[in-house]
């Protein structure tokens, strides 16, 4: 059996027989082929160097066959919607969207604007929508109201007109015998709501004042009567408008 010991080979080496090396190869291109090779020696027991190169063959023909099998298979060129981004770069910091032809394309959103999403957790629309003071009407312009279901407020009013004349002396002043009287809220309200008081006499307006007769409830608007300086012996009709605003349960 011949050795080789501390050998420098350039070119070709023809072995015939057993050939034993020792140290280190440090040709680091075919340190992995001789570990394959020694492991081939060791795990079958063959010394024969014929045995190995018919291994190797068969290895090597296995590797063609695996390199040949992804060679069919690959896709030569780029098909489908990625087919408008395979020679330039995209505008970048955009979100990406599939055209009128279905290809990959760069939309108006930004990355920024696109980040606004990000925590959402259901339809944007429909929260906006439930987040809008919806308004709930009832009556009419006689005796009706308003109410704003989320934050639990509404506005009553009623007019009540009366026909009188406003002649009986009170101090200085001459008032209504008969007061404006109103009957209850259209809706009630869970407390003592403000209200606001007006009166109108299309022919005698000049001069009127009210004076509260009986305090507002949260059922009823209360009443009031006309006062004038003057008197008035003839009678008018009077238009009272009572508007409460308050909570409800």
């Amino acid at each position: 059996m011949a050795e080789l010991k501390e050998s420098t080979v350039n070119g070709d080496l023809d072995v015939t027989g057993n050939l034993s090396v020792e140290g280190e190869i440090t040709n680091t291109e075919f340190n992995n082929l001789i570990t394959a090779i020694a492991s081939f020696i060791t795990n079958s027991g063959q010394t024969d160097l014929s045995a190995l190169g018919t291994w190797l063959k068969s290895n090597i023909d296995t590797l063609n066959s695996d390199v040949d099998t992804l060679e069919s298979s690959k896709q030569d060129t780029i098909t489908g919607g990625a087919t408008t981004i395979t020679s330039s770069n995209l505008t970048a910091s955009r979100a990406l969207v599939s055209d009128s032809s279905g290809k990959v394309a760069v939309s108006a959103v930004t990355s920024t604007e696109l980040g606004y999403l990000d925590g959402v957790t259901s339809a944007i629309q429909t929260q906006l929508n439930n987040k809008g003071v919806k308004a709930v009407l009832g009556g009419n312009a006689t005796n009706g109201y308003i109410r704003f279901p989320d934050v639990k407020v509404q506005i009553c009013w009623e007019q009540k007109i009366i026909s009188s004349t406003c002649n009986s002396a009170w101090g200085v002043l001459y008032e209504c015998a008969t007061p404006i009287e109103f009957a209850n809220w259209k809706a009630t309200f869970s407390g003592i709501p403000t209200v606001a008081y007006g009166v109108r006499c299309d022919s005698q307006a000049a001069g009127m004042m009210l004076q509260i007769y009986k305090q507002a409830s949260a059922t009823n608007p209360g009443s009031f009567i006309i006062t004038r300086p003057t008197a008035l012996t003839n009678a008018f009709n009077y238009r009272g408008m009572a508007i409460g605003i308050g909570t409800y349960s």
